[in-house]
């Protein structure tokens, strides 16, 4: 009678010992990578550079919160990768690390989820989480999601989505008392989204209601400065945000790059000109988005070239996630069409 709990045992020691030999040669190649990062940056792909982004994310320094969204980027990049058991082990780590938060960061940590859950094609999971989300009236970001249920092939999803972040978009465009600054950011991942989505799928007057949202922007950066104090913290995050999605939804409209490129370039000099109303987070997440649109806008070479490898942080991992993202996000089909 004890051979069965033996056999188990046996089993589950077999099983942890392969884990973790699995787990120390992971780690070995992300040590490699880290120590030739020029050689990554010089032919990159989606696996070297989010292994040398995850040689940046212990440090002992940086805040626990800063961790934990960094591995989120990591996460994201795992499942449209495909590395299954990597990003298995991964949202593990952040499912426990989520139990450590609090009050308005537990709530922060576990909206993030949504997005590393739609990244690795865990649907159920996700849409039980954002029915949960949508009945307590709370946030996710739809519009970020967009492209990894597209190139997952959800047809209906993306869509509900989609129609989603254009009821929202719309509400504020129209809303001439209290002009939203952060709705900027849904335009921006929006058109980020476009080119993976599957115009087939959508209804004729949704795909002609994305394919309008730049001729929104004016109107919206219009309202932005007409409401707020010249100086203040509205009008510079409204104005370098909804500058950086013109450039993107320029991009996705079809505007050349000789185009996009100088509009990108005055965007960043609005940015340096209206850095002392911003607090610290909203500088350095400008810079990450700015270089994330220049890798969209097909300039890699220029994108990593501002990736400071000098002293390696926190914050240049999350670009290397993000990049590692995009780049395992061009080089898949959508299954959907």
């Amino acid at each position: 009678m004890l051979l069965a709990p033996l056999a188990v045992a046996a089993c589950d020691d077999q099983g942890e010992q392969a884990k973790a030999e699995t787990d120390v040669a992971r780690n070995r190649d992300i040590e490699r990578v880290a120590q030739a990062p020029r050689t990554c940056l010089a032919s990159p792909s989606p696996r070297c550079l989010t292994d040398l982004g995850l040689s940046m994310v212990d440090d002992p320094a940086a805040e626990p919160l800063d961790r934990y969204f960094a591995l989120i980027r990591a996460a994201e990049a795992l499942g449209v990768m495909g590395a299954t058991a990597d990003y298995d082990a991964l949202f593990d780590r952040l499912s426990a690390m989520a139990g450590d938060f609090e009050d308005e960061d537990a709530d922060y940590a576990e909206e993030l989820l949504v997005e590393v859950l739609a990244a690795g094609g865990r649907t159920e999971d996700r849409e039980d989480l954002m029915a949960a989300l949508d009945e307590a009236g709370r946030w996710y970001d739809g519009a970020a999601i967009a492209k990894y249920l597209a190139v997952g092939g959800e047809r209906a999803s993306q869509v509900a989505v989609v129609e989603d972040v254009l009821a929202l978009v719309e509400e504020e465009a129209f809303n001439e008392e209290s002009p939203y600054v952060f709705t900027a950011i849904d335009l921006l991942e929006l058109c980020r989204s476009r080119p993976f989505l599957d115009s087939t799928v959508f209804p004729p007057e949704t795909w002609k209601a994305v394919s309008a949202v730049t001729g929104l922007i004016p109107r919206l950066l219009a309202q932005v400065e007409r409401g707020t104090e010249q100086g203040g913290f509205d009008e510079a995050y409204g104005g370098v945000y909804y500058r950086l999605a013109t450039v993107q939804c320029a991009a996705a409209d079809g505007i050349a790059a000789d185009r996009t490129q100088p509009l990108l370039r005055e965007t960043r000099s609005f940015f340096q000109a209206n850095t002392a109303a911003l607090d610290d987070i909203d500088r350095v997440t400008f810079l990450e988005d700015s270089i994330v649109t220049q890798w969209t806008l097909g300039d890699r070479d220029g994108a990593l070239a501002q990736t400071d490898l000098t002293f390696p942080s926190i914050d240049t991992a999350i670009i290397l996630f993000r990049l590692a993202t995009y780049m395992a996000l061009e080089g898949k089909e959508r299954t959907s069409l």
